[in-house]
């Protein structure tokens, strides 16, 4: 699926297993050589994503309405703006609210962790007594895979890697990142190359820029 479901309706790019894709980061280990028809994919879905760009740069350029409800959040990636876990909730509100759910109970942790005026069976019996919606994290039966798609590890055999009380934090770290900039980078530079294609002067979130150097001049506004 090219698009993911947001509760907007609006468009964002559904994730891409980063080690799956034709040029990893090379300062990450790659797990597995992605099979042959996963790299036709991503080869395809590049290509979309770079006439989607052409295709709205020309659509400025002329004026003209198209029907490409880009998501708010795709824009600030395009535009390489700052991102943060409450954007989760605007793609999907059901992930976006568990993670500042989870996120609550590592600032609470810490909050308890760093209280002076706690003993150390104190603080260990306030730590064990948090829970999301009723349930210890353990009962969660979360593991380090990207929810709602499981084939997407987070970590190395993240299926095999249960969320617990002590490796939350890094948990909804990992997942906000995947969720907002792993799975999705390539799509992104490949709407931006497409954009980019095209020379023209457009506005953007009030924005104005030009050119290659348009994307560029927004990011500095």
């Amino acid at each position: 699926m090219l698009w993911r479901n947001t509760d907007s309706n609006q468009l964002f790019p559904s994730p891409i297993d980063p080690y799956d894709l034709k040029y990893p980061d090379p300062n990450k280990p790659k797990r597995r050589q992605a099979p042959p028809e996963k790299r036709r994919d991503f080869e395809k879905f590049q290509l979309i994503f770079r006439c989607a760009g052409t295709l709205l740069a020309r659509a400025i350029l002329d004026e003209r309405i198209v029907d490409l409800p880009i998501h708010p959040v795709f824009w600030n990636l395009i535009l390489d703006k700052p991102v943060f876990l409450d954007d989760i909730c605007e793609i999907d509100k059901t992930v976006g609210d568990t993670l500042l759910g989870l996120q609550a109970i590592v600032n609470k942790k810490m909050e308890i962790e760093r209280d002076p005026t706690l003993a150390p069976v104190e603080k260990s019996n306030k730590i064990r007594s948090l829970t999301f919606k009723g349930c210890t994290i353990e009962d969660l039966a979360l593991n380090f895979v990207f929810l709602g798609y499981d084939e997407i590890d987070l970590i190395e055999n993240g299926e095999d890697m249960p969320v617990t009380l002590s490796n939350l934090d890094q948990y909804v770290s990992i997942l906000a990142n995947y969720f907002l900039s792993e799975t999705v980078k390539s799509q992104v530079q490949a709407f931006r190359e497409g954009f980019e294609k095209v020379n023209i002067f457009y506005v953007i979130n009030n924005s104005i820029g030009c050119s290659t150097k348009g994307i560029e001049y927004i990011r500095s506004n």
